[in-house]
């Protein structure tokens, strides 16, 4: 970049931290601009507007998480599939190829990982996810935002929160105590946070304690936000915006597809001063921040050819990790934890695996490390007295075998 276009426009130096150009290109915007980037594009479905007097780029997304969606791709094994593997280098090969074709397609928001803990055997898209299990999917999850991220995209994690049920999605309302709210369906999203530095959340359809998801400030921002550290961008599933006002106050960054709410709505509300220019920027500076932390603004995606042979090869070397019987094939040595009686935890935990591969009739030793000051705190309760996780005086469990 030469230095009279720095100088012209500030932002472009690569020199300053993702926040610093994000203020300063904040600094620039008109308020119609500002609206203008926490909506989805009118006619463009998977699109925002650009702004091209600011160089700022269009979000360009696309759906998943099997595969990209919308043109030619690799159809990748379904998530749950994925899980199954216990592997976690394979969840890292499959976000990177995610991240491959996103970029190769044009794209620079991928609209995966899905993070919904099984817990209906019914839900129609029980196979997005990765089990019932929120260590497994946190762990997997993590390492398949890794490998989106390592391209010019951003990894999304969802559906955010407590989406368990495809039937009735629009008008479901999961109720639900702190304590189950936090160790297993936020569990996974803490993870994809703090480990994965996840880029973009989505709001769920659903509403959690008899709010809507998008308009829920427990969930958005005391959780998320606040407790998490988040600083990515909240963007509603598409059509799951109920509000201006309230969600927007609540901590809703954007909504997508078309901006029935978060277009003239919000314009008019923060001129009548019903949502603050400050609840406004910080929404842009959220979205700015992940632009230029993953490259949108400096490594722009442009579509050029797949790979689609080796891309083919590795989706059918991720499906086919499963090995049994008399053959040479893999292992998972799971480890599980038995918590305090007094805690009033199930009676096993899910804490670590190793995945080894073994020849007929051999015998190797295997390493699982449990740090009980990870993010999963596999050692840890949700204390609803002190309203945070603690972890327990007594004897716990340990168990260890090839299942639970």
């Amino acid at each position: 970049m030469s230095k009279d276009k720095v100088h012209d426009k500030p932002w472009q130096d690569t020199s300053l931290s993702p926040d610093e150009r994000a203020a300063l290109l904040l600094a620039q915007m008109t308020l119609e601009e500002k609206v203008s980037m926490v909506r989805g594009h009118s006619i463009d479905f998977y699109h925002t507007a650009p702004i091209a007097r600011l160089g700022i780029p269009a979000l360009t997304m696309t759906d998943g998480p099997a595969g990209i969606i919308g043109g030619k791709g690799t159809a990748l094994p379904a998530p749950i599939a994925l899980a199954a593997t216990w592997d976690l280098s394979a969840a890292e090969q499959y976000g990177e190829l995610l991240g491959s074709e996103a970029e190769a397609t044009g794209n620079n928001v991928f609209l995966g990982c899905c993070m919904d803990i099984a817990r209906l055997p019914v839900d129609g898209r029980l196979f997005e996810a990765l089990g019932e299990d929120p260590i497994l999917t946190g762990q997997m999850v993590v390492r398949s935002i890794q490998g989106v991220q390592r391209h010019p995209v951003v990894a999304t994690a969802k559906h955010y929160n407590v989406n368990v049920q495809e039937e009735h999605r629009l008008q479901g309302d999961a109720r639900l105590d702190e304590r189950t709210l936090q160790e297993i369906y936020t569990l996974p999203f803490a993870m994809a946070v703090q480990d994965g530095h996840v880029g973009a959340a989505m709001g769920a359809y659903n509403k959690v304690n008899g709010v809507y998801a998008c308009e829920n400030r427990h969930l958005l921002i005391d959780i998320l936000k606040q407790q998490l550290g988040f600083t990515g961008w909240v963007m509603s599933d598409y059509g799951a915006t109920h509000s201006t006002v309230e969600a927007a106050n609540a901590g809703l960054d954007q909504e997508m597809a078309t901006p029935e709410y978060f277009g003239d709505h919000l314009l008019r509300a923060i001129q009548m001063g019903r949502v603050s220019m400050a609840t406004l920027d910080d929404k842009v500076q959220r979205i700015l921040r992940t632009m230029f932390s993953q490259g949108l603004f400096d490594q722009p995606v442009q579509i050029s050819s797949l790979p689609l042979q080796e891309h083919g090869r590795l989706a059918r070397e991720i499906a086919g990790n499963t090995n049994t019987g008399t053959r040479a094939g893999a292992e998972i040595a799971q480890v599980y934890l038995g918590l305090p009686a007094s805690t009033g935890e199930p009676p096993k935990r899910l804490v670590g695996w190793s995945k080894v591969e073994l020849e007929p009739g051999e015998t190797r030793q295997v390493n699982a490390t449990v740090d009980p000051n990870s993010v999963s705190r596999p050692l840890s309760y949700w204390n609803v007295a002190v309203n945070g996780w603690e972890i327990a005086s007594g004897e716990y469990q340990v168990y260890v075998g090839a299942s639970s």
